[in-house]
């Protein structure tokens, strides 16, 4: 798995406002135990997951992977998108 060069959920604030992260939140989540009990994560510049066929996707937004995961051998990776 690797990161893109997209950048996606950028915080869009504005001069003399408080910071608005609801910009930067997922509330679509997916039926996954990573997200048992939660209704919103958020998410600041992050770079999509072009993964490969081992890997398996968590959390998609517009058909875009950001969190990601892969059993390779006996080591379970969950990959989550960082800033770029």
């Amino acid at each position: 798995m690797h990161l893109g060069n997209e950048l996606l959920h950028p915080e869009k604030s504005e001069i003399g406002k408080p910071r608005n992260f609801n910009n930067c939140a997922s509330i679509n989540l997916p039926n996954h135990p990573l997200f048992n009990g939660v209704s919103k994560v958020f998410l600041k510049e992050i770079a999509p997951i072009i993964y490969v066929k081992l890997a398996k996707s968590v959390l998609k937004e517009n058909n875009i992977t950001i969190m990601a995961d892969a059993k390779v051998g006996k080591v379970f990776l969950q990959l989550e998108t960082h800033a770029i």
